[in-house]
């Protein structure tokens, strides 16, 4: 918005706004907004950038699967006794209405999905691949509460989850610095 009239000429005033100035900013605000879709998509078209997705909703998918999961990453972690009834079939739903709304908007399939506060699990992993996704996202701390041994630098490089006989089995999960 830098160099637009309506914003700098509400910062040379500094105050006393009138309802006039609110709805001028409010235009100004509504076309950038209206303007961001279109602008991505055509980013992702020519391929300048790559969009990812995350479950419709923003739930945290491996505490809706199975809360147990916690005891991943934090053995004692004191959690209810109920389990969320239906989860996995509700994660399933929020993956795929968040790939609808995103192909709607984009035109194209996402290959990532970023999961809401960078929650992933083993079966999270798992039905990410199961959903099509060649990559996921979370942060280093994530993955750093997830080793028996902390390698510093270990975010640094693409992880996979591994069948029993060795094979990769998921999609590739990257780890931002936090």
């Amino acid at each position: 918005l830098r160099g637009e009239k309506v914003p700098v000429a509400l910062q040379e005033k500094a105050g006393s706004f009138t309802a006039a100035d609110r709805y001028a900013l409010l235009q100004l605000v509504g076309e950038v907004c209206g303007g961001l879709l279109p602008r991505y998509r055509a980013l992702a078209e020519a391929g300048r950038v790559e969009l990812s997705v995350t479950p419709f909703a923003h739930p945290i998918l491996p505490l809706l699967q199975d809360m147990h999961c916690a005891q991943e990453s934090m053995v004692d972690a004191p959690l209810p006794s109920a389990r969320y009834p239906g989860g996995t079939a509700r994660c399933d739903w929020h993956l795929s209405e968040a790939v609808r709304v995103f192909r709607q908007a984009f035109g194209q399939t996402p290959a990532g999905c970023w999961p809401a506060e960078g929650g992933v699990s083993e079966a999270t992993v798992e039905l990410l691949r199961q959903h099509g996704f060649s990559w996921t996202a979370s942060g280093a701390k994530v993955l750093y509460n997830s080793l028996a041994d902390v390698v510093p630098g270990a975010h640094l490089h693409p992880w996979r989850l591994h069948t029993p006989a060795g094979e990769s089995a998921s999609p590739a999960c990257f780890f931002r610095d936090d």
